[in-house]
C-alpha cells in the first residue's frame, strides 16, 4: 500500500509539474 502511495504521489507531482511551463 505504502508503494502505491508513494507512485500516486509522483504521479501527482509530475500532473503539477507538467502546466507549470505552459503557465511560464
Amino acid at each position: 500500500i505504502e508503494q502505491r502511495r508513494a507512485y500516486n504521489c509522483e504521479i501527482m507531482l509530475t500532473k503539477v509539474k507538467m502546466p507549470f511551463p505552459d503557465l511560464m
